[in-house]
């Protein structure tokens, strides 16, 4: 039995005809665009937690760095919601924004509670999260407002999968509606040098390049997930059969450079590891979906440079392909939009804006 099969049996759906039983989608039709010159979002960023767009056109965009909660009027200048601080309607470390409506769900990290903020700036509510869920992760909120997160590790027979919970947080009701699998971590050696002195240790730490299954939540419950080796897109719906995406299109692992060895171990530390010749096509936390508007997929090129977002309407026959500038990292989506950082020569943020037609 196949990983995603018995991650998936968990939750009653019949994954045993995923790939048998399903017929295959066809062959999506994959075009490269050109969406112009992306509009620059006012403001200036040391850091961007995400972008939600709201009904209204506005956009609420959290900046952990700065610990400070943006929102941005449509054609306006951004003001800041509330402030930090203890209070119910104050927040000590906004990372996360998700649109819902008329209103956004903001994640808190540093108070582990979700802040509903209204169109015009306003903290309606807030609730904590519950002590079940610290382990978990916050990744999206559907059309009914609920939340989903990628809750503790150790699925039926499975060490390295995670909970996928849906949280109703109006009536406080929770049930897990599927299993992906986790990112791998094992016990390494790591040697530092500090001082004229080596010290060595044994720390868990994640496998190089092993990614685990991405996932997002559109509509008013549907799952993506995303997986790596082979790359395949699936679409869950509680109760369902998991559908395969994207079946025609194929994304190989990419060339491990110099650079990306180095990135992965600090100066002065050593690991005793096997580092693959290959990583995924996707970029860590490459998902990018909202309850309306595209699917975005941020892959890398193997020449190197800004890599590419692959846009993918919600029945994933239609793929289309927008170019991307070296150092720009996709943020967020909204309807018919999506939303990237650039950074400048000082590191501060960009915010910019691709409107996408239908």
């Amino acid at each position: 039995m196949s990983r995603l099969r018995a991650r998936l049996l968990a939750t009653g759906l019949q994954a045993t005809c995923l790939l048998a039983c399903h017929p295959r989608e066809p062959e999506p039709h994959i075009e490269d665009v050109l969406v112009g010159t992306p509009a620059t979002v006012p403001g200036r960023y040391s850091a961007v937690g995400g972008v939600a767009e709201l009904n209204n056109g506005a956009l609420l965009v959290p900046d952990p760095r700065e610990r400070v909660l943006w929102l941005l009027p449509a054609g306006g200048q951004p003001i800041t919601v509330s402030r930090t601080g203890p209070g119910w309607n104050e927040y000590s470390l906004p990372e996360r924004a998700f649109a819902c409506g008329d209103s956004g769900i903001v994640y808190d990290a540093g108070q582990r509670k979700l802040l509903v903020v209204d169109q015009s700036g306003e903290v309606r509510s807030a609730k904590h999260i519950a002590d079940g869920f610290r382990g978990g992760q916050i990744r999206g909120v559907d059309a009914g407002c609920r939340v989903y997160l990628e809750g503790p590790g150790g699925g039926p027979g499975q060490p390295d999968s995670a909970a996928l919970v849906v949280w109703d947080i109006a009536g406080g009701d929770t049930s897990t509606v599927a299993w992906v699998r986790a990112t791998r971590y094992a016990s390494y050696q790591v040697s530092q040098q500090a001082g004229g002195r080596v010290s060595t240790m044994r720390m868990l730490l994640p496998e190089p390049f092993s990614n685990g299954d991405e996932w997002a939540v559109i509509g008013a419950g549907t799952i993506l997930v995303l997986q790596n080796g082979p790359f395949r897109v699936f679409r869950v719906t509680p109760h369902q059969p998991p559908v395969p995406m994207l079946s025609g299109v194929r994304l190989p692992g990419v060339q491990v450079t110099e650079a990306d060895r180095r990135a992965l171990t600090p100066e002065g530390v050593t690991i005793q590891w096997a580092i693959p010749e290959t990583k995924p096509p996707f970029v860590d936390g490459s998902l990018h979906a909202a309850p309306s508007g595209p699917i975005a997929l941020h892959v890398h090129v193997p020449a190197g440079g800004g890599g590419r977002v692959l846009l993918v309407d919600s029945t994933g026959t239609h793929l289309r392909s927008v170019a991307l500038a070296e150092g720009e990292k996709v943020v967020g989506v909204g309807k018919l939009k999506f939303f990237t950082t650039l950074p400048d020569a000082d590191d501060f943020l960009t915010l910019r804006r691709y409107d996408v037609t239908e």
